[in-house]
């Protein structure tokens, strides 16, 4: 990429404007992203952990014996959580690349890139969790020097606390007949009072919900590869409590439920507000990695507790008897290792540009005027093309303004034409650029289109790609793969 000497003398001289040195502002703001990252309490006292920045981009490091043989679903929901504190501490960032090593000598680094429209996404329940995990691909790096020893203070800076054990403990004796119930998806087998309702799939994300007068207990079931409970817990913790009305979280704790206390979960009490109505909500994690249940009791702030020993009681009554969850889970777990036409990419490059793209799709250069190159191909999901476009751009005009300028005079006449994003990217080699993520539908048939726009002295270069029938996250995994590797030589 060209430097204009005129624009390199402007930026020297507003640096020596500057109150404070640069650097020392550049060191402030990643020791604010590392303070954020300790606090989440998730590294033990062998944690090492680095942060760099580089225009809008950041790189996390983190050495842990933890991570030495930490499954994929693990190290992805981890750098989910990392990146979001990392968003919420540098505001400017718009993607974060997370590392994770061991303490052992020559293990490879596993490093997963995040972005904030994955974040953002996530957050609103545009994209699911599963969806959002598949999306994300975890690259392996090779480690060029010897892990660094983890610093004395390291325990002390993570803040690791040993939560309180609970052993749940209901007063006086169970009123009324009791009968079982056994979930027949997850095998979840408990007893609950004859008198009170027992409700199927009151919505689409319960198993099931026992009402009482007084309270509700509602259970739900996540099939999440890799995901241990405490992961669940986090992402609870980062991305759902914060949205609720006057949220307060009132304790933390481990506790034991299930026959004979078999069972060990994790506990969060809180507070928040449901139109004029204070609610109480105890939600409680158990299951094991790969397999978390939520048991929520939920409480109207000025009720009566009389209902919540026998809760407990039924809290304490679970076991399981076996179910389908299970072979299901390993059916998904087969499906997802079988490898993908389009995971397999190839190189491409002529004298203007570099990219990889499927293995097996066409490759037609210059198809069309303004076309660079163009790949198609056909998968089970559907048919997919991949275009490189260059066209003329003034230089004076904000690349922000180019992409509104493209979107109201072209693909505004698409119809049923809509923006489901559209962020800032940071791409190879130090460049930056726009990302879009848009739906249209041609000839009745639906189509989804990825476009990463970016300058290059006077050209505007284009990279979309546009299919049908695909999962977004599917696309967005195969867009992510290929924008890693496109550079252009103006």
């Amino acid at each position: 990429m060209r430097v204009k000497t005129s624009l390199l003398a402007a930026l020297t001289a507003v640096s020596l404007c500057l109150p404070i040195p640069a650097q020392a502002e550049e060191n402030a703001g990643q020791d604010k992203i590392l303070n954020g990252i300790w606090k989440l309490k998730m590294f033990a006292s062998d944690a090492k952990i680095s942060v760099q920045k580089a225009d809008k981009q950041a790189s996390v490091t983190i050495y842990s014996a933890a991570y030495e043989k930490a499954s994929g679903g693990l190290v992805k929901i981890d750098a989910v959580l990392i990146a979001k504190t990392v968003f919420d501490n540098d505001h400017e960032l718009v993607r974060v690349k997370v590392c994770f090593g061991g303490l052992k000598p020559g293990l490879n680094l596993s490093q997963v890139s995040v972005s904030k429209g994955d974040i953002k996404a996530f957050g609103s329940n545009q994209l699911s969790k599963a969806d959002l995990l598949d999306s994300l691909e975890i690259v392996s790096l090779r480690q060029t020097s010897a892990p660094p020893k983890a610093a004395a203070s390291a325990g002390v800076r993570a803040g690791l606390t040993q939560e309180d054990l609970e052993t749940l403990s209901p007063t006086g004796i169970a009123r009324g007949k009791w009968i079982s119930y056994r979930e027949a998806k997850t095998g979840l087998t408990l007893s609950y009072p004859s008198h009170w309702q027992l409700i199927e799939k009151p919505d689409k994300d319960s198993l099931f919900q026992i009402k009482s007068p007084n309270c509700a207990l509602a259970f739900s079931y996540t099939h999440s590869p890799g995901m241990p409970v405490r992961q669940a817990v986090r992402l609870w913790e980062n991305f759902v409590f914060p949205h609720l009305n006057e949220f307060k979280l009132i304790n933390a704790k481990r506790v034991r439920l299930g026959q004979k206390g078999s069972l060990e979960g994790v506990s969060r009490l809180i507070r928040f507000k449901v139109d004029d109505t204070n609610l109480r909500q105890r939600w409680i994690f158990f299951g094991q990695t790969g397999n978390v249940f939520n048991a929520v009791l939920t409480v109207p702030e000025n009720a009566s507790r009389v209902d919540i020993p026998d809760m407990y009681r039924i809290l304490l009554s679970i076991t399981f008897t076996g179910g389908t969850a299970s072979a299901q889970g390993q059916e998904e777990a087969h499906r997802k290792a079988e490898p993908r036409p389009e995971a397999n990419l190839t190189l491409y490059q002529s004298a203007e540009l570099t990219i990889n793209h499927p293995r097996d799709w066409v490759v037609k250069v210059h198809p069309e005027p303004g076309v660079l190159v163009g790949f198609h191909g056909k998968t089970e999901a559907g048919d997919a093309a991949l275009q490189i476009r260059k066209g003329p751009i003034d230089r004076t005009t904000p690349l922000d303004d180019v992409v509104t300028m493209v979107e109201n005079n072209y693909l505004k006449q698409l119809k049923n034409y809509r923006r489901y994003r559209q962020e800032h990217v940071a791409l190879g080699g130090g460049a930056s650029g726009v990302l879009q993520e848009i739906g249209f539908e041609a000839s009745g048939i639906p189509f989804r289109q990825i476009s990463a726009y970016r300058r290059e002295g006077d050209s505007l270069y284009t990279m979309s790609l546009t299919g049908s029938g695909w999962k977004p996250s599917d696309m967005l995994t195969l867009f992510n793969r290929c924008l890693g590797t496109w550079s252009v030589r103006e």
